[in-house]
């Protein structure tokens, strides 16, 4: 419960209703305005831990490596990073285009060289999940868009042919394994206009812009003039989630992430993929995905539930309203010559657990 309030300090003392065995009797929050400042503070032994919702970064994390007595933690977070699609406006609308996108970026390699992401998600939920988690299905999904490039490409260009593309020269991959542009791309016998893509600048998540740009790299490839638009995360938020006036969505894709709740029971697919859903940004309806939400919903054992929701997870890869990106990570740390927790590796990391308050314990 709060014990006290300031501009800089915000206190608080056990509730004596609900005991913790293991509970500081005091725990101070000391508000910092620049992170750096924060850093300085745990570096400097003023403070225990750092909380902060995005953790910290690999600069921050170098600041801190040479102490010996702060550690640092990484831990899966229950969340993805994503390209969402603005299913009522061409050609986004077409699930030839997405299918081109998901086949063509190469989510493993971007993944791979970029310190700021976590692993690929080729679907909601990771191994962290615990027993909702089947490794079978994941990598059906995963295989959905593997091979190698030349055949990832081919089978793109083929599927947009059959939907109305045409160029006047194809893009295909050269002797050297390089992608070489198309060139006059036509859909339908119409030069398509220029594309944007929505997302937030590197102050917020450096992982997105990075994200953004190869994105539209390889709609590069294919003929399109797609312009990565970098702006306040707020803005994003606002252009994807509200309608103008006329009730259309107001974006062509944006690069936002969500966390996803309670791991231990999803319920993220309603609000986000059902047709009423109130965070159905993409405009997503399906009745196929519809009757397996019901199913998974209404299911009366753990066995029915599992299976509804990874038919979910199959239906959503295969249609793409979004293209899930990367499984969200967290970086935290802590003076560990004052503290320690039970459990500093569990999904969500400390402060997935309310700040491990409940099994934070002196150090030693």
């Amino acid at each position: 419960v709060l014990g006290e309030m300031g501009d800089g300090l915000i206190a608080s003392e056990p509730n004596p209703g609900y005991p913790l065995a293991t509970s500081p009797d005091r725990v101070e929050y000391r508000v910092y305005e620049e992170e750096s400042d924060a850093i300085a503070a745990l570096d400097g032994g003023e403070i225990d831990y750092l909380l902060t919702p995005k953790g910290l970064t690999p600069d921050q994390v170098a600041t801190l490596a040479e102490n010996t007595e702060v550690a640092i933690e990484t831990s899966a977070a229950n969340g993805v990073r994503y390209l969402g699609f603005n299913l009522d406006r061409a050609p986004m609308s077409q699930l030839e285009f997405r299918v081109a996108i998901a086949l063509l970026l190469d989510r493993e390699a971007i993944a791979a060289s970029d310190p700021y992401t976590g692993p690929v998600a080729h679907g909601f939920l990771g191994p962290e999940s615990g027993p909702f988690y089947d490794p079978d299905a994941a990598a059906e999904i995963a295989g959905l868009y593997a091979g190698d490039l030349a055949t990832r490409l081919q089978i793109a260009v083929e599927g947009l042919v059959d939907a109305g593309y045409s160029w006047d020269r194809a893009p295909r991959v050269n002797e050297a394994g390089e992608v070489v542009p198309g060139t006059g791309l036509r859909i339908a016998g119409q030069a398509p206009r220029p594309l944007t893509i929505l997302t937030s600048g590197d102050a917020y998540d450096p992982s997105r812009p990075r994200y953004t740009a190869e994105i539209a790299r390889v709609l590069g490839w294919l003929g399109f003039d797609a312009r990565p638009v970098e702006t306040d995360f707020d803005t994003v938020v606002d252009l994807a989630f509200t309608p103008g006036e006329d009730g259309q969505f107001r974006y062509d894709m944006y690069v936002l992430g969500w966390t996803l709740g309670n791991p231990s029971l999803p319920v993220h697919y309603r609000p986000l993929f059902a047709a009423d859903g109130v965070m159905n940004s993409t405009g997503y309806d399906s009745d196929q995905f519809a009757d397996q939400l019901a199913a998974y919903e209404g299911a009366y054992t753990f066995d029915e539930a599992k299976r509804a929701l990874w038919e979910m997870e199959l239906t959503l890869a295969r249609d793409l309203p979004y293209l899930l990106l990367f499984r969200s990570q967290i970086t935290e740390a802590y003076r560990s010559d004052w503290v320690q927790f039970t459990a500093p590796y569990s999904l969500g990391g400390i402060q997935g657990r309310l700040g491990g308050y409940g099994d934070v314990a002196p150090a030693g």
